[in-house]
């Protein structure tokens, strides 16, 4: 059964929402009631319910903020939903007649304190100063501060998965972290200069993290500046654009090494000599299809495709799983060495929907790369060596393969396909010819052949 509270059937048979504003607001919104009808069927009504509701509930707890009992603060963004729950604009009115009707709520919340002989009103809490001032002349977006900026960008682009919400929110604490350690998180945007932007680059180098860290915060700050600046027509730069930082240690292509061919097989002589033979089938896909381990780890049964004319799988986004970028949606063929495998890994699922079940949500695909890293490291201590790796390994086996034009390797990795106009056109390659391709790569077309 699915309640809805405040909801009632009027004359007409509409379903009705009706809500009750508490009788100190009454006077600010001009109204005793919500009212909002939501359909004239219950399935209508149940299909509007939980957005209208919501709508009202935002607006009271706006203006719960105005209950003296409060702490006596208030930011930017509490003052403009305030705004908002009164149906009010956070600009400067635009006309004489939205001035007067602003006046009026003004004075209404005005009226229960005194004034003195200067005609300042004794008593009036700071939030509710600030609530009157923004009704007068509008919010002032200059005194918009960092904190209220990572607020406002974590909201609006807010991730649906809650596994990547939590990343996302642990990812932009620390970088609104460092910001507060540096600057403090209450200064105002419209006031950071590019000193301001240099000493928190020059703080994070100091700590000793990796450029590419240091490069990884800086780039979390600019987005949340340039989204909020734009959004709020801040007036001025985003002094954190453009920042200088010292060359790489470690060249991009460096970073990750493949892994040594003995490196290998001492890892698969591990894996498989194990009583749980799940991480010998990961490695062994992961090795053989040149997916991504998160997109091996998040597979359902359904779209490991065991009995085509052409075995594969099927990589794709789907509520709970996102893909690194557009060109990750893809099927990748099973060849005869990656489907034994993948036989093996589905009958070892079990009834569970999940290929890999003990890595497949949450923080499953982290779990499987440190569990692989651990077996990785009993066989070299090279930082550089990771599970990672195997898609270099695949990259340069791609290279080996003369035959192979560079765009099909990209379709196979999930990489964009080609740059410039040219990649705008095409549906990719069929299934039979990327099965040809990868028994090339795999070194298994000679064994088909005979």
């Amino acid at each position: 059964m699915f309640v809805m509270r405040h909801v009632q059937i009027d004359a007409n048979g509409r379903y009705r929402y009706r809500r009750g504003i508490p009788e100190n607001y009454r006077k600010l919104l001009g109204k005793r009631e919500f009212l909002k009808v939501l359909g004239t069927t219950e399935a209508e009504a149940i299909r509007q319910y939980q957005a209208v509701h919501d709508h009202f509930d935002r607006k009271l707890k706006a203006l719960a903020s105005l209950n003296p009992e409060r702490p006596d603060r208030q930011s930017y963004m509490e003052t403009a939903a305030q705004l908002q729950a009164l149906g009010v604009s956070t600009q400067k009115p635009a006309s004489e007649d939205e001035d007067v009707g602003r006046g009026l709520i003004a004075d209404t919340i005005l009226e229960e304190f005194q004034q003195d002989e200067e005609g300042d009103y004794i008593g009036l809490p700071n939030r509710q100063r600030q609530l009157v001032q923004a009704l007068y002349q509008g919010l002032d977006a200059q005194s918009l501060s960092l904190g209220e900026g990572f607020e406002f960008y974590l909201k609006e682009k807010a991730k649906p998965d809650e596994t990547h919400r939590q990343r996302q929110l642990n990812r932009y604490g620390r970088a609104l972290g460092t910001l507060d350690q540096c600057l403090g998180q209450h200064r105002p945007i419209a006031s950071l200069t590019r000193q301001d932007a240099r000493e928190v680059r020059d703080y994070l180098l100091s700590t000793g993290v990796e450029v590419t860290t240091v490069q990884r915060y800086l780039k979390d700050i600019r987005a949340v500046l340039n989204f909020t600046i734009r959004e709020h027509d801040i007036a001025c730069p985003n002094p954190f654009a453009h920042l200088e930082l010292p060359a790489r240690e470690t060249p991009v292509s460096e970073e990750r090494l493949p892994l040594p061919l003995e490196v290998i097989r001492a890892i698969e002589d591990d894996l498989c000599g194990r009583k749980d033979q799940t991480l010998f089938h990961l490695f062994t896909l992961l090795k053989l299809t040149g997916a991504r381990l998160s997109e091996i780890t998040g597979l359902l049964i359904e779209e490991v495709h065991l009995d085509a004319d052409i075995p594969f799988v099927d990589i794709k986004p789907r509520s709970g799983r996102s893909l690194k970028n557009e060109w990750g949606k893809r099927i990748i063929p099973l060849t005869p060495k990656a489907h034994a495998v993948a036989v093996l890994a589905v009958e070892g699922a079990g009834s569970s929907p999940y290929l890999f079940e003990k890595f497949a949500v949450g923080r499953g695909s982290d779990n499987a790369s440190a569990r692989l890293l651990k077996a990785i490291r009993k066989q070299t201590s090279d930082r550089k060596h990771t599970a990672h790796s195997l898609r270099h390994n695949f990259r340069d086996r791609i290279r080996q393969v003369k035959t192979i034009p560079l765009e099909l390797g990209n379709a196979l990795e999930g990489r964009k396909y080609s740059m410039g106009e040219e990649a705008r056109y095409g549906g990719g390659y069929s299934l039979e010819v990327l099965y040809k391709a990868l028994l090339l790569i795999n070194g298994e077309a000679r064994e088909i052949e005979h």
